[in-house]
């Protein structure tokens, strides 16, 4: 079993596409409601400290530069990895 609290929340960063737009996974459990996701959002694009964390560098004035993905986060999750499976090369994208 995974090993949360409930309200325990994750996000997960990633930079997308040619020019590196920020995209944050935020993963929630059942605690969490719509009020609890805009703090989270607001915390997440307006706090400097936590964007400097997170790596984030876009403007702390709007929300325009992020895109956000919001996830219920699920108890069992399975983690394998390709080589694993029989597929080969993995490096090159081929299998």
């Amino acid at each position: 079993m995974a090993d949360h609290q409930k309200g325990d929340v994750e996000i997960r960063v990633a930079r997308v596409g040619p020019t590196g737009k920020p995209y944050a996974e935020i993963l929630t459990d059942q605690s969490v409601n719509v009020a609890h996701l805009g703090t989270i959002i607001e915390k997440v694009t307006r706090d400097k400290d936590l964007r400097d964390k997170l790596g984030l560098g876009a403007c702390g004035a709007c929300k325009s530069g992020f895109d956000f993905n919001l996830r219920d986060r699920f108890e069992e999750v399975i983690r394998f990895n390709l080589k694993d499976l029989g597929i080969r090369n993995v490096e090159k994208g081929a299998a």
